[in-house]
């Protein structure tokens, strides 16, 4: 496998990028770990209080710059004056998730995501929704640990950056899950993959923990 490492900067977030061949669908991945800095360490006085954070988006042209530099392997420093957009860095850790060949939370769950979420009984769907997440392989599994992990603490400075738990996960719900084929029902899986989301946003504890 190959890694591309962002060095260090106090206000931006410090990531690895790991390539991965899967043996189940033969695809290349790009899967976002945690390093040892913490995946996601954002300061919080000029990273997580910004108006927007993941809701606005950066400029197009430097994001895409962005991630060819990181996918060519090359040396990122975030501190330097061409990344200083915050929205550019959000901009293509968004981009990094969307454009995964397979979404983080794969094809061959989504139908089990979608009926754990439609059940009535609330503990019962917390706890089906927490089963899932122990059957993920495990790098997807800790990817996600920790991108919500990053996104809870986004939600607690909800009075500077404006972005509830609803504003999250409807920004990340079609980007983390979607079906392997569209179908007529693409609004209601919209709405669905939203609440997935948002119920792991405000049960993260329960869900990830033991």
């Amino acid at each position: 496998h190959r890694k591309s490492t962002f060095r260090s900067h106090p206000y931006r977030p410090q990531v690895s990028v790991l390539i991965l061949t899967s043996v189940n669908c033969m695809l290349t991945c790009i899967v976002m770990f945690c390093n040892a800095c913490h995946f996601f360490s954002f300061s919080p006085p000029l990273g997580l209080g910004m108006d927007g954070l993941y809701r606005v988006s950066g400029n197009l042209a430097i994001i895409q710059k962005l991630r060819f530099a990181v996918n060519h392997d090359e040396k990122v420093d975030l501190g330097d004056s061409k990344w200083e957009d915050i929205h550019v860095t959000t901009g293509a850790l968004k981009m990094f998730f969307r454009e995964l060949p397979e979404p983080l939370f794969p094809y061959a769950f989504f139908n089990n995501f979608i009926t754990a979420i439609k059940m009535p009984d609330y503990k019962q769907k917390v706890q089906a929704v927490k089963d899932l997440m122990k059957q993920l392989p495990r790098p997807n599994h800790d990817t996600i640990l920790a991108l919500f992990k990053h996104l809870k603490k986004v939600i607690q400075h909800v009075d500077e950056n404006r972005m509830t738990t609803q504003s999250v996960a409807i920004v990340f719900g079609p980007t983390l899950l979607r079906p392997e084929v569209e179908t007529a029902n693409m609004a209601l899986h919209m709405i669905y993959q939203n609440q997935i989301v948002e119920l792991i946003l405000m049960e993260y504890e329960t869900i990830f923990g033991r």
